[in-house]
């Protein structure tokens, strides 16, 4: 309910500068093994929460695009 409330466009944003994140610390980051599996669980959780936000975004435009959305963020 919290981030339905919110303006689309700083979820895409922080969906899409976690994208940019989890991408870039693949190639340039490198752990210490025993570190290797840690590091692959934050890149993992740093992608699942930056697609969710991106469609988060989708949903909501979608409900505008329709009328069904909240008649604040029209």
């Amino acid at each position: 309910m919290l981030l339905r409330k919110t303006e689309p466009r700083k979820l895409w944003m922080a969906g899409a500068a976690g994208l940019a994140i989890a991408n870039l610390s693949m190639h340039y980051v490198h752990p210490p093994k025993g570190w290797t599996d840690a590091m692959d669980g934050v890149n993992g959780f740093l992608y699942g929460v930056s697609i969710a936000l991106m469609l988060m975004v989708a949903w909501i435009n979608g409900r505008r695009r329709r009328g069904d959305g909240d008649p604040r963020c029209a």
